[in-house]
Order: C-alpha cells, then structure tokens, then sequence
C-alpha cells in the first residue's frame, strides 16, 4: 500500500544567492537615483515595485515550495512560477544519478530530450517519462525525462516505486 501524501525538499542555497544577487542590484539602483539631483519619485517607485516582485518571485516563493509525491503523481515545483504535475501513468521509471557538472536551475539542453531542475549538483533523480511531453512552464519544451535533485533521493525513489508498483 503506498503511502499518502509527502513533501521532499531540495537545497535552497541557489535562492539564497539568488535573493542577495538581486538586492544588491536594486539597492545599488536605488543609490543611483538617490544621488540624482531631478525628481524621480515616479523611478523610485517602479523600481521599488520591480524589486518586491523579484525578490518574492525569484527568491523567496521558492523557499516556500518542495516536490511532492501523492497518489495521483509527481508535483515538481520551484517556486510560484514553475510547476510540473505527472500523473502515475506517465512515469516509467526513477533512478539515481551520479553528481553532474550541468549548471544549476532550470536549464535546457537542445540537443537532449531532458529538463534539468535541479540547485545542487548531488542529490540529482532522473524521471524517466513514457513518452515526451510538453512543459508549458519550460517555454513548451519536449522532454521525455525529468533531472532534479532533492534532499533524500534514496527516499523520493523508494516511495516513487511503491506508488509505481
């Protein structure tokens, strides 16, 4: 009997640095337009608008997500823009792979029928699909498998197997 619901985290580090990154852009922005001598309250504002969204979209909404597993499938998510649901019936297989020297987030690789998901370079799962689909939060990319990585891939695999039977 599979069990119900769980949550399997990954490595946030990648958001963390990705949070700082953009605060020191904007702070720096800021600065600029502080030590202009015209009014530019109006840019001030855009910017402070521009920031808040940046921030919470790339580097604090994926702090609050994890990949999940329940009885109807695979949730994978990063954050509130990206979110791949799999049903049971379109998963094949899971496997552990060894460490990658593939970059960090999400990538595309042309010329591979594969979509990295992954923060770290350890860790990393491979979703075998049972034949290629379209990911619309990929820009519709064709993909028969799926890369991420995740705390305990050990575990994720073994609870992947007992739903797949």
């Amino acid at each position: 009997m599979a069990p119900s619901s769980q949550k399997f985290n990954y490595s946030h580090f990648l958001f963390h640095f990705r949070t700082i990154y953009i605060s020191v852009f904007f702070v720096s922005i800021f600065i600029i337009l502080a030590m202009m001598t015209i009014d530019m309250t109006i840019y001030f504002i855009i910017f402070a608008i521009l920031f808040i969204l940046n921030v919470f979209l790339f580097g604090i909404s994926p702090l609050m997500t994890s990949h999940e597993l329940g009885p109807s499938g695979v949730v994978l998510r990063q954050g509130i823009l990206f979110k791949i649901e799999l049903g049971w019936d379109e998963i094949s297989s899971v496997e552990r792979l060894e460490d990658r020297g593939l970059g960090l987030g999400l990538t595309s690789i042309a010329r591979r029928s594969l979509i990295p998901l992954t923060t770290q370079k350890h860790n990393l799962v491979l979703i075998k699909l049972n034949q290629p689909m379209r990911f619309s939060s990929v820009l519709w990319k064709k993909a028969d498998e799926i890369m991420i990585d995740v705390n305990d891939p050990d575990i994720f695999i073994k609870r992947t197997e007992e739903y797949l039977g």
